[in-house]
């Protein structure tokens, strides 16, 4: 049976990912291309908000929400603490971003910044869950599922945001994603097949993820290119969203049938 006690990690795990993800490909954009000055600022708010909202997850996991930043006394040998000060960096850079809109080389500098502390935040989270005592985890996968859902559901945020401004990009987010979503269901067998002697995986709750979270995001996808509606651009990344969530969720109790900190 499929147990859901550590629904604040998956919330946490699966919105500071899409934010990270969202945020990397907007600075790549902004980059690359010539984005509306409120385009940027109304996607920057918005990944602001996932970020946030995902720290404010977070803590619904800890005993004592207000002693939270004790964790912050490890960063010499614990990769929680160093997840804790990526994520809190990540976010005051994205509102930096937001502040430097005019300053274009600062407005770089800090994307830049942002995008490193984000990634870093992301590759600690996975090392937090990479356990010898748990053989499944004790692997490349969690950084393979943890960057999977930043290079899937980050950009589909992204692409339902262009949408809605009506911004157009020349560098082709729904094929990315879509590329990303396959790996996603590779690396997904993948896991199950190899680590099968350590985990309690109900097939049902995977095929359901896959079909949920990857193959109908990929019919839609593959249609934007003749029509990219707003409609369509937020029902694959709900589809997406709800696909990640599920897989995380499917990550933790496969492996823990109790709670993961004490």
């Amino acid at each position: 049976m499929m147990t859901f006690d550590e629904l604040p990690l998956v919330f946490f795990t699966t919105f500071s990912q899409i934010a990270i993800g969202a945020f990397l490909f907007l600075t790549i954009l902004e980059a690359r291309e010539s984005l509306e000055r409120n385009t940027v600022r109304f996607c920057t708010v918005v990944i602001f908000f996932f970020a946030v909202l995902s720290m404010a997850c977070s803590t619904a996991h800890l005993g004592d929400p207000t002693g939270g930043w004790r964790a912050l006394l490890g960063l010499g040998h614990s990769w929680l603490s160093r997840e804790i000060l990526g994520i809190s960096t990540f976010c005051g850079m994205v509102v930096l971003y937001f502040l430097t809109t005019e300053k274009p080389s600062l407005h770089r500098l800090v994307g830049i910044v942002g995008s490193v502390a984000g990634l870093l935040s992301m590759l600690s989270t996975s090392l937090v869950y990479t356990l010898p005592a748990r053989p499944a985890w004790d692997s490349p996968f969690p950084l393979l599922f943890f960057l999977l859902t930043t290079f899937a559901a980050g950009p589909a945020l992204l692409q339902l945001l262009l949408t809605r401004k009506k911004q157009t990009v020349h560098i082709p987010l729904p094929r990315l994603i879509s590329v990303v979503l396959i790996a996603g269901i590779i690396v997904s067998i993948a896991y199950s097949v190899t680590q099968a002697e350590y985990l309690v995986l109900p097939t049902s709750w995977l095929v359901l993820r896959i079909l949920i979270g990857a193959l109908l995001p990929i019919l839609l996808l593959a249609k934007m290119h003749v029509q990219n509606t707003a409609a369509r651009s937020l029902f694959a990344f709900l589809l997406i969203t709800a696909g990640e969530l599920l897989g995380h969720q499917i990550f933790y109790a496969s492996v823990v049938p109790f709670p993961l900190f004490h």
